[in-house]
């Protein structure tokens, strides 16, 4: 996109930021989603832009125009989208803008799982693995199923270190985050700026969810990567809900932080060795939370004890915990009591 179109007038979108280095912020609605706006950045490359994830349905569509036009742009100037990661709030509109713009859609080979025909919600048995209501899985399915828009885009594998450079020349580096998505992306443009999807976000924590019947150690991996984009010293992380994070170190440690307390936090809600194990709904509804579990939705509910049974499967692989039966029932390991105070 050339100097003089960005300096155009336009009507833009509430929230566009210039943040120099030819990189602008675009807010864009994504109101099935909690939080109701995704970070998508437009990033100047000679004549052309290339967008850093995308928005998920047609009220995120009319942002992304709408925010476009306040650079005196459209999608037509779009070359290609760069996917942090499958998830739809980021990428359910790409399959779209791939068949209307012609653009290329570069993302990580493990998101291709996120693209199918639709999504009914939570797969069957999810609930009795977690131990959680019925009612849990209905509003799961209410809010979250019946995605028509995730339609697979014609992807450009990007993998870990792999530089593509832009036919204006603009150069991006990708560095494989996994935790929050299999496939998780973070993007270094040769600014010195990280795209940091929803790995490291400026106030919020990301989601991690232990999928049904995995027996990965996510909590590690997601570990391991915030080690990775902590040693990178980016000079601004640009992640994809909030705002911007200058203080890269002090970031990324915070986010290291909590998880550490986190741990500590579900052993002592396990407590000594008594008969009365815990299932994973239990465990995340007795541990601390901003607001009461009572006053929460089902959908924060159930999405807070995927979140546990992360924790509680980390644990496990520590030998700190053992689980029994089905639905899991958690308690210390033999020998381990509860966290330290």
């Amino acid at each position: 996109m050339s100097a003089s179109k960005a300096g155009r007038e336009g009507p833009g979108q509430p929230g566009t930021a210039d943040l120099g280095h030819g990189l602008w912020k675009l807010p864009v609605a994504v109101v099935r989603n909690v939080p109701p706006t995704v970070n998508v950045y437009a990033v100047e490359s000679g004549d052309r832009i290339l967008l850093v994830d995308a928005g998920w349905d047609e009220e995120s569509l009319r942002s992304l125009e709408s925010g476009l036009d306040g650079l005196g742009a459209s999608l037509a100037d779009v070359e290609g989208i760069f996917l942090t990661h499958g998830h739809p709030d980021h990428a359910g509109l790409a399959a779209g803008l791939q068949q209307r713009t012609g653009c290329w859609v570069a993302a990580h080979p493990h998101e291709r799982r996120w693209f199918a025909a639709g999504s009914d919600g939570p797969e069957p048995g999810w609930t009795d693995w977690l131990g959680a209501p019925p009612s849990a899985g209905e509003a799961m399915r209410e809010r979250f199923g019946g995605n028509t828009v995730m339609r697979a885009p014609v992807i450009t594998d990007l993998t870990d270190g792999q530089v593509l450079r832009s036919e204006g020349g603009r150069a991006i580096t990708a560095v494989w985050t996994p935790g929050h998505s299999p496939g998780h992306l973070c993007l270094l443009d040769d600014s010195g700026a990280l795209f940091t999807g929803d790995h490291v976000l400026s106030t919020m924590l990301p989601r991690l969810h232990q999928e049904m019947g995995s027996e990965e150690d996510l909590l590690a991996r997601f570990l391991s990567s915030l080690g990775r984009t902590r040693a990178l010293s980016a000079r601004v992380l640009l992640p994809g809900h909030g705002e911007n994070v200058t203080d890269s170190e002090a970031r990324h440690g915070a986010v290291a932080l909590h998880y550490r307390l986190r741990l500590d936090e579900v052993l002592a809600v396990l407590g000594p060795r008594n008969g009365d194990d815990p299932t994973t709904w239990d465990v995340a509804a007795r541990l601390p939370g901003r607001r009461p579990w009572e006053e929460r939705s089902l959908v924060a509910r159930a999405m807070a004890a995927t979140e546990a049974a992360t924790f509680l499967c980390h644990l496990e692989r520590l030998g700190r915990v053992d689980r029994r039966g089905r639905p899991p029932r958690w308690r210390p390991a033999a020998g381990c009591g509860a966290a330290p105070s």
